[in-house]
């Protein structure tokens, strides 16, 4: 059967051209490249069956609706996702958008494209309202349609892609900044965690220059006087790291540089971290090798080359990240120039990890791995949250934080490691390892060492928590913990224990009133 197969369903003529040259041009030759063609024939009727429930409808740049959703599933058949899928990143839209319910979704194409539409139509309302009750809820909605089936989130993730990449044809300026805002607050940390750094760059690049314009036009101002100012460039430099692989024996690894984006500068000038003044370090180099012994190797040959900055150094080959990133991590100060560069040595399998993240399991065919709870254990932990969170406003603090703290491991007198955010003490450790060490811990030791339970937990530090049966979570320790998870625990704790006072102190004000005496005649009841 021919790859460009004739449209089973008449169109009107203009919304035939446009799926038709769509077909054609990208799909077909996509899809045909990893589905079978039954799974094909039946991703295509869900294509047209969208194009004919959005008809003529139009988006804000003028063009047919229907581009949205081939778009998004352009994305989604380039990360080779399965057929279920790509049907509902075409259907997303449907139920919103049209007449067309749920139910029928789920007779005509299946419950399980009926259940990821549903999913992404859930999230597609969502309004950033930083202290109000709607956008908790609704990132509750999202966490736990993550928690339920990560597909869901790589629709909206692919979804955000092409509509960031278009939100310059929306014409209010408010509605620009807010939709550019949400997508720095949550999709850009959440493609982060996924591990998709590819998706994570577009969706911050795009969206910093319609959030802060001016902060971005700031530094990347500053950018180019550094360049400028900066003696060599980024091909000069790769030429020298290209030198130091070859002469060490690893002539065939890949270097690469490139400037680091205004919105990761930003960050770091948002929380105090630097002045622009005092940037520096913008460029970052990725060294490319073909075993894991061999990124080790490099890394000796650059520190002896070059004088690597004290306490820049991360090992992630050893200690991976939660979502599985790989890769080790220094700055060096070259000779030649007064400003830092940071270099990330990785190699190949490791790198097409760090690119695609969760996407990568469909891309290699290994689906199976995708459910390990170490790799996933983070999406875990946002689902304890939303489900437990006290109120929707104690949610929304709580997931984000979650969601945007960099990681401390730490280690269990067993030798396991447990990855906590930066700031941790040994309270998040405690709930951590397990609820009920958390809520009956009284005491910890680190490396060995008697420790306030208050005290910052730091890397390679292995922790022991001492629990008593009858030790309860104190209310200070809201203030102490940092990981969402603890305090979401902490905070029910302590509204058991004041519901617990308030009725034992009930039950006392009620005896007295059943044993009081009895005056002028009145009879005690």
């Amino acid at each position: 059967m021919s790859k460009t197969m004739d449209l089973p369903v008449k169109l009107a003529g203009y919304i035939e051209e446009t799926v038709g040259q769509a077909w054609e041009k990208e799909l077909a030759s996509l899809l045909f490249s990893y589905l079978p063609e039954e799974e094909v024939l039946r991703v295509k009727k869900s294509l047209i069956f969208a194009a004919n429930a959005h008809g003529d409808q139009s988006r804000d740049s003028g063009e047919l609706y229907i581009t949205h959703p081939i778009s998004v599933a352009v994305f989604l058949a380039r990360w080779k996702m399965d057929a279920s899928v790509i049907m509902g990143a075409f259907l997303h839209d449907v139920p919103e958008d049209t007449g067309i319910s749920l139910k029928e979704l789920s007779q005509i194409f299946g419950e399980e494209v009926a259940f990821l539409v549903s999913g992404v139509t859930k999230l597609t309302k969502m309004e950033l309202h930083p202290v109000g009750h709607k956008q908790a809820q609704n990132f509750r909605k999202l966490v736990l349609a993550m928690a339920k089936d990560v597909r869901v989130l790589l629709i909206k993730l692919a979804d955000r892609l092409h509509n960031i990449s278009t939100l310059h044809h929306v014409k209010s300026e408010e509605r620009r900044r807010r939709i550019a805002t949400e997508t720095l607050l949550i999709y850009v940390p959440l493609a982060e965690r996924l591990g998709m750094y590819e998706v994570k760059n577009l969706l911050e690049r795009q969206a910093f220059s319609m959030s802060e314009p001016h902060a971005d036009i700031a530094i990347r101002e500053h950018i180019n006087y550094l360049r400028a100012d900066g003696g060599e460039d980024i091909d000069s430099i790769v030429s020298a790291l290209v030198k130091i692989c070859t002469d060490s024996g690893y002539g065939s690894a890949e270097v690469a540089g490139r400037e680091k984006t205004p919105y990761s500068i930003w960050r770091k000038i948002n929380a105090g971290q630097l002045k622009v003044t005092q940037l520096s370090d913008i460029l970052a180099f990725r060294i490319i090798v073909e075993k894991e012994a061999d990124c080790y190797a490099v890394l000796g040959a650059l520190h002896k080359a070059y004088r690597a900055v004290n306490g820049k150094f991360k090992d992630y080959i050893s200690s991976p990240k939660p979502n599985g990133y790989q890769s080790l991590h220094t700055v060096l100060n070259l000779q030649a120039r007064s400003h830092r560069i940071e270099i990330q040595i990785r190699t190949k399998r490791m790198h097409e990890q760090a690119e695609h993240g969760v996407s990568a399991h469909w891309i290699y065919k290994e689906q199976a791995s995708l459910s390990s709870k170490d790799r996933m254990k983070w999406l875990e932990s946002l689902s304890y949250v939303a489900e437990n969170a006290v109120d929707a406003r104690a949610f929304e603090i709580d997931s984000r934080l979650e969601l945007y703290e960099d990681e401390v491991f730490c280690f269990t007198p067993r030798g396991d490691i447990v990855c906590l955010p930066a700031g941790a003490t040994p309270i998040d450790f405690a709930y951590a390892v397990h609820t009920e060490i958390g809520d009956h811990c009284v005491g910890s030791k680190i490396n060995g060492k008697w420790s306030n339970l208050s005290d910052v937990l730091e890397n390679g530090d292995e922790v022991k928590i001492i629990t008593a049966i009858d030790a309860m979570p104190e209310r200070s320790w809201v203030d102490k913990v940092v990981s969402g998870k603890a305090r979401t625990r902490v905070r029910q704790a302590v509204q058991k224990i004041d519901l617990l006072a308030y009725q034992k102190k009930g039950a006392v004000i009620w005896r007295k009133f059943l044993v009081r005496p009895v005056f002028l005649g009145v009879k005690r009841f």
